[in-house]
């Protein structure tokens, strides 16, 4: 596939490692991608089974129709990262869905980068931002206590453990 111009060769080249990551996401890891490494080179080289890659291809239009509106890096304490994900990245998938954007987590093994990248078109890269930061400050309001009880009552609780539960949260 051949990118259009340098401004799009750029913003793909510099995304990088996160695009590769999260075009694979979306279309298994049955495709390698190899990004253009010389300057003046658009040529991305896709292989893979014949489904897969006519799918990256459609991302990466996609992707390279998004880099021609807005891009916008969040950054977000890492910690926080696989809550905004949810399980099997059904809260990003719910996000991506209602703003229409396309949105790049940092690899699980970088547990310090706190960028979270959002493309899209500048209104909607807005409103992805604004329910990330809505989801942000619900898990930062989250209250953690710890209750010391008494051993000789462990066994009660271990027995009647719902019974007493149900009644103390009431």
């Amino acid at each position: 596939m051949v990118l259009g111009n340098v401004k799009v060769r750029n913003a793909i080249v510099n995304l990088g490692n996160k695009f590769i990551q999260s075009i694979k996401e979306d279309c298994g890891d049955n495709v390698t991608l190899n990004l253009p490494t010389v300057k003046g080179d658009n040529t991305i080289v896709i292989k893979g089974p014949e489904d897969d890659v006519k799918n990256v291809i459609t991302q990466i239009q996609t992707m390279v129709d998004e880099v021609h509106k807005y891009v916008y890096d969040l950054k977000v304490n890492p910690k926080f990262h696989k809550y905004l994900i949810g399980i099997n990245g059904v809260n990003v998938k719910k996000i991506r869905y209602l703003t229409n954007t396309r949105i790049i987590f940092p690899p699980e093994t970088d547990s310090t980068n706190e960028n979270i990248t959002i493309v899209g078109k500048k209104e909607n890269v807005y409103k992805a931002k604004a329910k990330f930061e809505v989801m942000i400050t619900d898990i930062d309001n989250v209250i953690k206590e710890h209750v010391k009880i008494n051993e000789k009552y462990h066994g009660t609780l271990v027995v009647n453990q719902k019974e007493y539960l149900h009644k103390s949260l009431r």
